[in-house]
C-alpha cells in the first residue's frame, strides 16, 4: 500500500485489504424453515382420541436436530409436524419423514453449514470428512 496515497498497490493487495462482506448463501430455500413458531392443534381440539394419542406419542421426539413441538395447525397441511432445530429455526417434516432413520435431519440452515464445513475440510486436506471431523470442527 502506498502510504502518501493511501490507495492499493495493485488490484491483488486492493482485494486484500478491502472490508470483507457479509455471507449470504445463495441457496433459496423451501419456504418452510422461519424463526417464529408454527400454530400447533392442542390436543383438546381434537375430536378423535387416536388422533390426540398420536399427537402425545411425537411430541418431544427428537430426529437428528429435529425436536418435535405438536402437529401442525393449518387447513392445506394437517399431516405435518412443527419441529424446532437445535439452532432455534422451525421447520415442517411429514410423518414419514420423522420415522425415517436413513440421515440425520436439521433445517436448511444447519444442512447448508454442514456441507459448506465438509467442503472445506476436503479441500484442505483431500479426504472424506467424517461425521467426527465435521462435528468438531471449527474453521480457522
Amino acid at each position: 500500500m502506498d502510504i502518501i496515497k493511501r490507495v492499493p498497490i495493485n488490484k491483488i493487495a486492493a482485494r486484500v485489504t478491502e472490508e470483507g462482506e457479509h455471507y449470504t448463501p445463495p441457496k433459496k430455500g423451501n419456504g418452510v424453515d422461519r424463526e417464529t413458531p408454527y400454530p400447533v392443534v392442542k390436543i383438546i381440539d381434537c375430536v378423535n382420541p387416536t388422533q390426540a394419542q398420536a399427537i402425545i406419542n411425537m411430541v418431544g421426539k427428537r430426529r437428528g436436530r429435529l425436536v418435535v413441538i405438536g402437529r401442525l395447525d393449518h387447513v392445506y397441511y394437517k399431516q405435518r409436524w412443527v419441529c424446532r432445530c437445535d439452532c432455534g429455526m422451525y421447520t415442517l417434516r411429514s410423518t414419514k419423514a420423522m420415522k425415517n432413520t436413513a440421515h440425520v435431519d436439521m433445517c436448511e440452515q444447519c444442512q447448508h453449514l454442514l456441507y459448506l464445513k465438509r467442503n472445506d475440510i476436503w479441500r484442505r486436506t483431500g479426504k472424506e470428512p467424517t461425521p467426527n471431523d465435521v462435528a468438531d470442527y471449527t474453521p480457522e
